[in-house]
């Protein structure tokens, strides 16, 4: 296949733009548009608070769920609303561990779930937090994942732009939320130095949805200009019909 000088040129200048250590771009079939390193295995941070949603959102969410003072010792977390020894709702705990990433609150929902559910086979979860460098995943397993949350509740929960406790109320994590020209229909961050800068989000880009993966970015800010320099090839068109790859059959492990 023959690319446009203007296309070679683009992507070379992306490519020089990006810090992450890999993602993927692909669309809400699977397809992929752009990807880098997509298969290597790295630490996914705060995008495990997905999983530990997912297992929590098959319990009532009316459930009080009282906080331990081990939440708070692997949470390791100044700025969290939670207190030990309080009991809080299962909906609201899922609430901050998505849209501020309260790693208090995304441990007890883990410590009172079970994970049932099958996840992408390259995807492993040792811990509900993602302090843990050992939570890994490829970007394709994450993409995958996003995929099929996409149109759920716990998606609308992580776009909410902010949640509210005891007068107290904590933004999310994804500063374009309420820039003009984003849409979202999830969003899920994370940092930890072992991950580097890592998000993944289902965003609109000319009508269309499109789901967006980067692991390893240099620093927190870094992950945001990474998404926004892919999103303006996805803009721009000039990769429309370019499959760089079709997607591989399906398989999960436990």
């Amino acid at each position: 296949m023959r690319y446009s000088l203007v296309f070679v040129l683009m992507m070379c200048s992306i490519a020089n733009a990006m810090t992450a250590k890999s993602y993927i771009v692909t669309d809400m079939e699977g397809i992929v548009l752009i990807e880098k390193n997509a298969d290597e295995i790295r630490p996914i941070a705060s995008i495990t608070k997905l999983v530990t949603a997912r297992a929590s959102i098959a319990f009532d969410p009316a459930e009080e769920i009282r906080i331990l003072a081990e939440d708070f010792k692997a949470g390791r977390m100044r700025s969290t609303p939670l207190r030990i020894g309080e009991s809080y709702t299962r909906e609201l705990l899922t609430k901050l561990a998505l849209i501020s990433s309260d790693n208090v609150a995304s441990l007890a929902l883990a410590r009172t779930s079970t994970f049932e559910f099958l996840l992408p086979e390259t995807m492993q979860i040792v811990e509900g937090s993602g302090l843990d460098r050992r939570n890994v995943s490829s970007a394709r397993g994450i993409a995958e994942l996003a995929r099929s949350m996409a149109d759920s509740e716990l998606a609308r929960i992580s776009i909410e732009p902010s949640v509210t406790i005891r007068n107290v109320t904590k933004k999310s994590t994804n500063p374009l939320l309420t820039r003009n020209g984003w849409t979202f229909r999830l969003s899920k961050t994370g940092f930890t130095n072992p991950a580097g800068g890592c998000l993944v989000a289902v965003f609109e880009s000319g009508g269309r949805y499109i789901v967006a993966v980067i692991l390893g970015s240099r620093d927190v800010p870094a992950r945001w200009r990474d998404l926004i320099e892919l999103r303006k090839l996805i803009d721009s068109g000039s990769f429309e019909g370019v499959i760089v790859r079709k997607p591989r059959t399906k398989r999960y492990k436990s």
